[in-house]
């Protein structure tokens, strides 16, 4: 059970109301002929988009800060993803940004390239929890949330309903048609579906603190190239030091 207060609430019935007027009356975004956005495929998409915006504003309301990690995490393999897709059309030039989950688990670019259709669940749990309490003001924007087992929990319940990490930046509209191999671009998503737009209660200053000591701990996205996988000693040594609470 998790336990919030009316206020709460309140303030989350009121976004759910401004949400579902904007469905009514805006029209689907580059869609022709126009299409209100709770018409669209005869319904069905906002409906099963509707469930969980339910979930997330609730998540964005009690755990602010969790749910500001998620999303930088994730702002940030998209980025790289785009890097690696731009950095492939220039085959003199063989280098991808990678991830790994840990230190037994080899960089893979692939998980960079393929997260979309990972539950956020599993996408939290891989790649957003072990930064949660190393950031500088970790002690500070962890007050904000509430009971981090309640999180857990509702996290699990975003499975439930097929909440994906392409729910949160929205789905990728298909270019195939119209696909220039040699001139790649960035991956293009429908806003209007994506639970981020719908986002008015998540601090955006907040993502910008965590963004900046993520910049400054030195992610374990990094580089590699012809010649295997490029890790700056220094970085790590950084990386190492922050972990430990040193800087």
């Amino acid at each position: 059970k998790v336990e919030c207060n009316p206020r709460s609430i309140k303030r989350s019935v009121n976004l759910l109301q401004i949400i579902s007027e904007i469905a009514k009356n805006k029209p689907v975004t580059d869609l022709s002929p126009p299409v209100k956005i709770a018409e669209w495929e005869g319904g069905k998409k906002w409906r099963d988009f509707s469930k969980k915006a339910v979930l997330w504003i609730f998540m964005a309301q009690n755990f602010t800060f969790r749910l500001s990690a998620l999303v930088q995490v994730l702002l940030d393999f998209e980025q790289k993803r785009d890097f690696n897709n731009l950095s492939r059309s220039y085959k003199y030039k063989k280098i991808s940004l990678q991830s790994k989950a840990s230190d037994k688990e080899p960089p893979n670019s692939d998980q960079i390239d393929n997260f979309d259709e990972m539950f956020i669940f599993d996408f939290y749990q891989k790649y957003v929890e072990k930064f949660i309490h190393v950031f500088r003001h970790a002690d500070r924007l962890s007050r904000v949330d509430k009971d981090p087992e309640e999180f857990a929990f509702l996290l699990g319940k975003c499975n439930d309903i097929d909440m994906k990490c392409e729910d949160i930046l929205g789905p990728q509209i298909d270019q195939s048609a119209n696909e220039d191999t040699s001139n790649p671009k960035e991956v293009q998503r429908r806003k209007d579906f994506s639970l981020l737009s719908y986002s008015f209660n998540l601090d955006p200053a907040m993502r910008l603190e965590i963004g900046d000591d993520m910049a400054s701990l030195i992610s374990e996205h990094e580089m590699s190239g012809d010649k295997g996988f490029i890790l700056q000693k220094e970085s790590m040594i950084r990386k190492k030091d922050f972990l430990y609470r040193r800087v």
